[in-house]
């Protein structure tokens, strides 16, 4: 069970991710739809697990896209140590 806490950082991640996504990654490979569905954060607050839906064309848009977008981990991390306002910032995986 998540505490309120780890609740509110996965709710900030999300957000972030999920601007970072919509706004900031210009990458012609990103096609068709993505969401983040679900963020889950380690108790000790450092480690954050991204959970993607994609909603492409086909199945290689799809793949296109999420590899795309793991190619941008560092970007979209270093999105989130901009606006993150606690002592250590989670590491997206």
């Amino acid at each position: 069970m998540a505490t309120r806490r780890q609740e509110k950082v996965a709710r900030v991640v999300k957000e972030v991710v999920s601007d970072a996504i919509a706004n900031h990654l210009n990458d012609p490979r990103i096609e068709g739809f993505v969401s983040v569905t679900r963020v889950d954060i380690a108790a000790d607050l450092r480690n954050a697990e991204v959970y993607l839906s994609i909603f492409g064309k086909d199945e290689a848009a799809q793949n296109k896209t999420f590899a795309a977008i793991t190619h941008a981990k560092s970007r979209i991390q270093s999105l989130l140590a901009g606006k993150w306002q606690g002592k250590f910032c989670p590491v997206l995986r």
